[in-house]
């Protein structure tokens, strides 16, 4: 069974798998880099949001701080 989910960040549509797993339990995400997404947004992001903080962690402090300036 799968859910449409909607990103955190960007707020584009993806899908969401409950069974056999969900995409994102294959991605290669930093321990820290994912406990700052998960006290920094409050639902999933899609692959393509995923996969940039991944592979660009400054960027994610970036968008930290401008969310708090706001």
């Amino acid at each position: 069974m799968s859910r449409l989910k909607q990103c955190a960040k960007c707020e584009v549509s993806f899908e969401c798998s409950t069974e056999g797993g969900c995409w994102c339990n294959d991605a290669k995400v930093d321990k820290e880099l994912l406990k700052t997404l998960w006290l920094s947004y409050s639902n999933c992001l899609c692959p393509k949001c995923l996969a940039f903080y991944s592979n660009n962690p400054e960027d994610l402090k970036k968008a930290i701080a401008e969310k708090i300036s706001k």
